[in-house]
């Protein structure tokens, strides 16, 4: 599998049962209703040059255990609820890639306790998270129900931190991460944040600053709540509405 592309059809869900698997470029792959990956801890999966879809609805995405390991580079991953959902300690090479008609592009779950991402010096850079031709049904049992549109590009609860782009040099300035069509770019809770050289561009809905009591987390480029340590520069904000 390591280089030969391949043309699957998932009935249900998959367990990267291997120490390392790779779907290599060229490789597209259709899950049904509800289906999701899952790489257990201490394995790893590789995804080059790929395509991810759901078929008639949305499908769950790839679970990263604690501990396990994902290296997703040039690929397209869409229709899925969470297209990324990473665990303690699980170490992530996220780059170039399309984040297209997802619930949630990258998400880590809430845990109440502070927990780790393991980037190893490399910032998530390079990606489009958007919504294109609008989120599909979900999948029976889905919670929440999704919307017309993605809810949000990046939504992480207990993370120490996340390196989201960098600043590049004055000679090679790094591959912008860019989030459209979106509810919110980034929601975070509990967590720290670095943010880099993203653009956000019409985030969709109304976010009121006269009401101050639970108001509606929309059409916001990045919301932070409770964290520990947030670092935003270079970024852009255009067409909010």
């Amino acid at each position: 599998a390591a280089t030969t592309p391949q043309f699957l059809y998932f009935e249900g869900d998959a367990v990267v049962d291997f120490a390392s698997y790779t779907f290599s470029p060229g490789s597209i792959l259709y899950f049904d209703a509800g289906v999701k990956i899952s790489v257990p801890g201490t394995h790893s999966l590789q995804i080059y040059k790929s395509t991810l879809s759901g078929c008639t609805e949305m499908w769950a995405g790839i679970e990263v255990h604690d501990d396990g390991v994902l290296n997703c580079l040039s690929s397209t991953i869409r229709d899925a609820q969470y297209a990324v959902s990473l665990g303690n300690n699980s170490e992530i090479d996220i780059r170039g890639n399309r984040f297209f008609d997802n619930y949630i592009g990258i998400y880590k779950p809430p845990t109440f306790v502070l927990e780790s991402v393991e980037q190893n010096g490399q910032p998530l850079e390079g990606n489009r998270f958007e919504t294109v031709d609008g989120l599909k049904p979900g999948f029976l049992g889905q919670l929440p129900t999704p919307g017309p549109n993605g809810r949000a590009g990046i939504l992480i609860y207990d993370c120490k931190i996340l390196y989201i782009g960098t600043d590049g040099t004055s000679n090679n300035h790094a591959p912008l991460n860019w989030f459209e069509n979106l509810e919110i770019g980034i929601l975070a809770y509990r967590s720290g944040i670095d943010v880099r050289r993203a653009s956000f561009y019409q985030m969709i809905g109304d976010f009121d600053v006269t009401i101050t009591n639970n108001p509606p987390l929309e059409g916001i480029g990045i919301a932070m709540f409770g964290g520990t340590n947030l670092f935003a520069s270079y970024n852009r904000f255009e067409a909010m509405e």
